[in-house]
């Protein structure tokens, strides 16, 4: 098991709640809605000694994807998470894991940052360049995702993966399939599918096909893992799941009923670093023992902040080599709140350079992006 330093042992003097708004270059439409904006919260933790550490709580607009969302969040900060974090004490309240993750992860870079460690460091992983594939929401047409398929490869991704619901399935993935047939292609239902829609679900696993890192991902209710393993056995191409899961519980229930056995890691949904780190610490420990159990590491179109914590679980030792669900931050806007992140030569994405996170938010972004913001001290 990694062992993470206590986030909760480091002096705060105060956290500042900063609520950004920062537009998508595209909006991006799934199964549960469309985001065209980022309407995020971002924790600043301000240590004793000089130091600051950031987080990101990377909820959507409304409670769609999960329970969270970005008002409700921003009550839970301010009215229970921020004051226990100041009084010492960090918890994590049913129904909040983005949020109680969020302030994990600026109390965790605030130390790393006075310590001198990198986050990836911290971890116990190896700071290698992450295989970025390139997720794709739904477009106003086929020919419309096509063109922004063809972007995304010209720009140097390597894998494809795109969303899909009823009605929008088999042409949108004949039409990819046709125009890059050697593009490794998955797709992500996120739980908008039944048994009833078994024989949908088969012919889009033929269209997806096989290789490395491809996968259908979360095609029936994340509550539903008995659904799941049955779709899981009817097709050949592997299932992954997402929403299914929310600790390492839940990881080692999906792979005992084979509801799937590819594990999406994703740091929010699964309420922090400490969290997703455990997750993979258990598909290292599966894979010694369970032939082709996996993961990967993905996104919530997070800013620079939350998509450099999430590269960094990225490069741990059971996720490495698989492409993970983070572009760069061209693919979602303008001009981020950090550095921007770009694709290397190989169509990865390289780890910061720093200690904590390796990143911060730049000044001048904060001032036209913040559109509310609140400090809080003990």
């Amino acid at each position: 098991m990694t062992a993470l330093p206590d986030p909760g042992s480091v002096v705060v003097a105060a956290i500042e709640l900063l609520r950004i708004e920062l537009p998508l270059v595209v909006p991006f439409a799934a199964a549960h809605g469309t985001e065209s904006t980022r309407d995020v919260v971002l924790v600043r933790a301000l240590g004793a000694e000089g130091h600051e550490g950031w987080g990101e709580c990377p909820t959507l607009s409304q409670p769609t994807y999960t329970a969270e969302y970005t008002d409700g969040a921003w009550e839970v900060l301010q009215r229970d998470l921020v004051p226990a974090a100041l009084s010492g004490r960090l918890g994590l309240p049913g129904g909040h894991p983005m949020a109680s993750g969020a302030v994990e992860l600026a109390l965790l870079d605030l130390q790393l940052r006075r310590d001198g460690v990198g986050l990836v460091d911290a971890i116990g992983a190896r700071a290698v360049p992450v295989p970025s594939r390139a997720v794709l929401g739904g477009r106003p047409s086929i020919d419309a995702l096509v063109r922004g398929a063809a972007d995304r490869l010209a720009g140097g991704h390597r894998a494809l993966k795109i969303k899909i619901a009823p009605g929008w399935d088999l042409d949108p993935l004949r039409a990819l399939r046709d125009a890059f047939p050697e593009v490794a292609l998955s797709a992500d239902a996120n739980g908008s599918y039944g048994l009833d829609d078994l024989d949908t679900l088969r012919s889009i696993g033929e269209l997806l096909g096989g290789g490395d890192g491809v996968h259908l991902e979360q095609p029936v209710a994340p509550d539903d893992l008995d659904a799941s393993a049955r779709v899981a056995a009817a097709l050949a191409t592997p299932i992954s799941l997402d929403e299914s899961i929310g600790s390492r519980a839940d990881a080692e229930a999906a792979l005992a009923m084979e509801a799937g056995r590819i594990i999406n890691v994703k740091p929010a949904r699964l309420g922090g670093i400490r969290a997703a780190v455990e997750v993979a610490d258990l598909l290292s420990a599966v894979e010694a023992t369970r032939h082709g159990a996996s993961g990967f590491v993905g996104g919530m179109l997070e800013t620079g902040v939350g998509r450099a914590a999430s590269l960094a679980v990225g490069c741990h030792a059971a996720l490495l080599g698989s492409a993970a669900d983070l572009g760069p931050s061209s693919a979602y806007f303008d001009d981020d709140l950090t550095e921007p992140f770009v694709l290397d030569a190989e169509g990865c994405l390289v780890v910061p350079a720093g200690h904590g996170l390796g990143v911060t938010p730049r000044p001048d972004r904060l001032a036209d992006t913040v559109v509310a913001r609140l400090l809080l001290k003990p």
